[in-house]
Formats: structure tokens, sequence, C-alpha cells
């Protein structure tokens, strides 16, 4: 009685290696869009709404100092052209994750683009930020060696 995605075909009957490939990247995706639209915690933000909150704090906070870390992952098209992009969004997917759970209440989350994400630290100092940004690296590195 749960719904986990939404996936058509209209047309064509017989499939390419190709087309199974986009339609399995299609579905993973659109789980993940269902999936974030039903989490009651999400801290996740879009670039509009990640503008508008960092304005607010610094409206509000104008005597603090604020931080936004920018993390790219580097060379994703490397794995979407070499393992497709259902591992590319799972590559995405797990970076999302890891800046989410570092992610103190106050802080802003925001997917920007493909492979760039966004994180407000409110109320953070500059050695602060850098801290947290190792952290991040360190984590992802981990997640990443741990996966293979």
């Amino acid at each position: 009685d749960e719904v986990i995605g939404i996936f058509a075909l209209i047309g064509a009957t017989d499939f390419s290696r190709e087309d199974v490939r986009l339609a399995r990247a299609i579905c993973v995706k659109t789980y993940s869009l269902i999936k974030k639209a039903g989490d009651k915690n999400n801290k996740h933000y879009t670039r509009h709404t990640l503008l508008q909150y960092i304005d607010n704090a610094l409206q509000r906070d104008a005597e603090q100092s604020h931080a936004l870390l920018h993390v790219d992952i580097d060379k994703l098209h490397v794995i979407n052209d070499n393992y497709g992009h259902v591992a590319g969004d799972t590559v995405i997917e797990h970076v999302r994750n890891v800046i989410e759970e570092l992610a103190n209440k106050d802080d802003a989350v925001s997917h920007l683009s493909g492979d760039c994400f966004g994180l407000f630290l409110r109320g953070t100092d500059e050695a602060s930020a850098a801290e947290r940004a190792q952290l991040i690296l360190d984590t992802l590195e981990l997640v990443a060696s741990s996966e293979g």
C-alpha cells in the first residue's frame, strides 16, 4: 500500500541495453524524489529556498559569522560514463546523506546542481567551517573506501 515509484513506457516493444539502463535510472530518480518528498525531517533545501534561508539568517543574525560550504563531486561524469547514471545517482545520494548527517539542526543543505551541494553553516566561524569541511571530506573518503 505504499507508492515507491511511477514509471511508464510508451511506444517501443523492443528495448536496447541502453534503453533498459535509462529506464532503471529514471526509476531510481523517481523513487528518490518520492522518498525525499515524504521525509518529514527533511533538512534539504532547493537552491531558491537555500538563498531565502541564508538571507533570513543574515538579516536575523547580522552580527554573527556564517559560512557556506560548496561540495563538488569531482569527475562524476566518469562514473556516469563508465558505470551508468544509476551509479552516478547512487554517488550523489551517498554524498547528500553524508552532508545531511553531518549538518547541525540550524544548518541548511541544498543540492545545487548535478554534482554540487551547498551547506550553509549558521553561526559558524571560519575555523569551525574548515573543520566541518574536513570532516565531510574524511567521511566521504571512508564511505568510498569501505564500498570499494
